[in-house]
């Protein structure tokens, strides 16, 4: 048997090498400049080259290859991230924890809840429970986890307000990831209970022990159930690895998703995102903008409802977000400002409104930021939009809490 495992584990080796190639020639013949992508696109060709250089760009796809798994394999570095602007070791250890977390709970969630089904309607085969059964794993197998994740959110979050509307942090907040996550298994779970269970209660041993005039509740979970597990436990095994590599899109979907989807449903637009001004005297001011604001666009290309984004003086991309279907935004008119015509190449819309400025922001306490936040919604009631600038209220060492402060808060007030 230990012969066994370590065959198993040593065969792993090829196959994590394989798909280390695979993935990183992939991402070296996709379009698109790295460089581009760290720099932005107001500079110097001259700046291009030497990064270029600087980190190794420029060297043949084979010499990048062999970098890339000899520091992979041997230190342990799998790379730096241009666009998060850290090192992707750095960033897999902050997230993989919450991952993890979301994928055990939604397995431990689908075994609860999918077992019971299965058993359920193999016993009651052919009748009506059966029938509704099969239509609900059916569907479950169906939707796509992203639409099936928001209509969870319409549901619990916008309309009976039952669960919070962001954050992956305390047991409520996790409700509504594990529901998602665990759609898909819940079904498949189901549907191999029925199979293995129906396959089961024809055996002869299961005849003879209802022969016995042994109660049927007996014959069920004290015969029939175990012998039927072991298929069971393999699917369960099996959805777990599949959760933890599919978790990236319910994450996705609720961390942008929620807020979005909410207000959206209200009439009501809110742009989810961390900017903070350059009078706050942030050194990283540009980069910090430019990580949150781009990345929250790529995350929301398509999606209607997510019509907002809030500009202020400071950025200097304006024309990197052309090809983002934005409809309106929150403009200072300030010197230093994008001007109108820059705007107008952008959007045919231009609300100026929003939060007010300043360092004093950072001296508010919550129970004034909340105060604002409500007289903003409020003053913006009936509109087709409402634009907030959080980061005028985000202390840069706490932004989380703040931010999380902020989007409960005019989610309240829009439902009222």
């Amino acid at each position: 048997m230990l012969k066994y495992v370590i065959r198993r584990i040593l065969q792993l080796i090829p196959v994590f090498l394989s798909v280390m190639v695979i993935i990183f020639t992939i991402l070296y013949f996709t379009p698109g400049d790295p460089a581009r992508i760290a720099l932005g696109q107001e500079v110097t060709q001259e700046a291009i080259d030497a990064f270029r250089a600087e980190q190794g760009l420029d060297d043949p796809y084979i010499v990048q290859l062999g970098r890339y798994l000899y520091k992979a394999i041997f230190q342990g570095d799998l790379g730096y991230s241009y666009v998060m602007k850290s090192s992707v070791s750095s960033e897999l250890a902050n997230r993989i924890p919450t991952t993890i977390k979301l994928a055990f709970w939604s397995v431990v969630f689908s075994t609860l809840v999918g077992i019971p089904m299965g058993v359920i309607s193999a016993i009651k085969q052919y009748s009506l429970l059966d029938s509704f059964v099969t239509l609900i794993t059916l569907l479950g197998v169906s939707m796509p986890t992203f639409w099936f994740g928001l209509l969870v959110i319409l549901a619990f979050s916008v309309h009976l307000g039952w669960f919070p509307s962001m954050g992956f942090s305390t047991v409520s907040e996790m409700v509504l990831p594990i529901l998602t996550l665990s759609g898909s298994s819940i079904a498949i779970i189901a549907r191999i209970t029925r199979s293995s269970m129906l396959e089961v209660i024809r055996s002869d041993y299961i005849r003879t022990a209802r022969a016995k005039g042994q109660k049927e509740r007996v014959v069920i979970f004290r015969h029939a159930l175990p012998n039927a597990m072991i298929p069971i436990m393999t699917i369960i095994g099996m959805q777990f690895g599949m959760l933890l590599g599919g978790s990236i899109i319910t994450e996705a979907t609720i961390q942008f998703a929620k807020a979005t989807v909410a207000l959206g449903a209200d009439g009501l637009f809110f742009a989810s995102q961390l900017s903070t001004s350059n009078i706050l005297d942030l050194p990283t001011h540009d980069e910090f903008v430019r990580k949150y604001d781009l990345e929250i666009l790529k995350a929301v290309e398509g999606r209607t409802w997510f019509n907002v984004l809030h500009l202020h003086g400071a950025n200097t991309y304006i024309r990197e977000m052309q090809d983002y279907p934005v409809q309106a935004f929150n403009w200072h008119d300030r010197d230093d400002g994008p001007s109108m015509e820059e705007l107008r190449k952008v959007s045919d819309k231009v609300f100026i409104g929003g939060l007010s400025w300043g360092k004093n922001w950072l001296k508010k306490t919550n129970d004034e930021v909340v105060a604002e936040v409500r007289e903003v919604v409020k003053r913006n009631e009936g509109g087709k939009g409402i634009i907030l600038a959080p980061g005028c209220v985000i202390d840069p060492a706490t932004p989380e809490e703040r931010l999380e402060l902020v989007h409960r808060t005019v989610l309240e007030t829009a439902k009222k």
